[in-house]
C-alpha cells in the first residue's frame, strides 16, 4: 500500500487511563482466527486490558491496550512507573503478570509493557496527523476496574507546545 493513505484506528491514551479511538466508519477488523468480522469498538474492547500496578507503598489501577500478538501492551507511564509488580487482565479472560517493560516515557506519559503472547485482537497505532478537529472519537477503558467501558466525544482541538502536537478530546 505504498503511496496510499490507509484508514485505521487512531489511538491516544487519556489521563484517566482510557484509550481514545478515532474511528472511520468503514473499518471492520478480522478476528485473529478469521471468523466473523468485528466492529472497531468490539475489537477495541477485546484489545483493552485493566492494569494493576503494585509498589511497596501503593497500588494503582489503569487501562491499556494490546498492540501486538507477541504481547506488547501500551499504557500510561504514570500508572506503572515505580511498580514492582504489574498485572494485566482483559475482558477477554487473559490474565498475565508483566514480564518486562520496554520503555517508560514520562514526558509523553506512555509505557510499553511485555506480557505473554496472546491470541486476542490487537489494535494498530495510526498516524495522529490524520485526525481532524471535530472528528468523532470513542474512549474504551476500564475505569476503577470496570472493564469494557465505552463512551464517545469529539476531537476538540489540536494544541502545540515547543516539541509536539497534542490532541484535546471531549471525553
Amino acid at each position: 500500500m505504498r503511496g496510499k493513505s490507509r484508514k485505521c484506528v487512531g489511538l491516544s491514551l487519556a489521563r484517566s487511563g482510557a484509550i481514545a479511538l478515532a474511528l472511520p466508519n468503514v473499518l471492520l477488523a478480522q478476528r485473529p482466527n478469521g471468523s466473523t468480522p468485528m466492529t472497531p469498538v468490539q475489537r477495541a474492547i477485546q484489545a483493552t486490558v485493566s492494569i494493576l500496578a503494585m509498589s511497596t507503598n501503593d497500588t494503582l489501577q489503569g487501562s491499556g491496550f494490546l498492540v501486538s500478538p507477541t504481547g506488547v501492551v501500551v499504557t500510561a507511564a504514570h500508572v506503572v512507573d515505580g511498580a514492582s509488580l504489574i498485572r494485566v487482565h482483559g475482558s477477554n479472560g487473559i490474565t498475565s503478570d508483566v514480564l518486562g517493560v520496554y520503555v517508560i516515557n514520562r514526558t509523553a506519559d506512555f509505557a510499553l509493557l511485555k506480557i505473554q503472547p496472546v491470541s486476542t485482537p490487537t489494535l494498530r497505532l495510526a498516524n495522529s496527523d490524520s485526525v481532524s478537529v471535530g472528528q468523532h472519537v470513542i474512549a474504551v477503558g476500564a475505569p476503577l476496574g470496570l472493564e469494557a467501558t465505552v463512551t464517545d466525544g469529539l476531537v476538540s482541538a489540536r494544541r502545540a507546545d515547543s516539541t509536539r502536537v497534542l490532541l484535546q478530546v471531549s471525553i
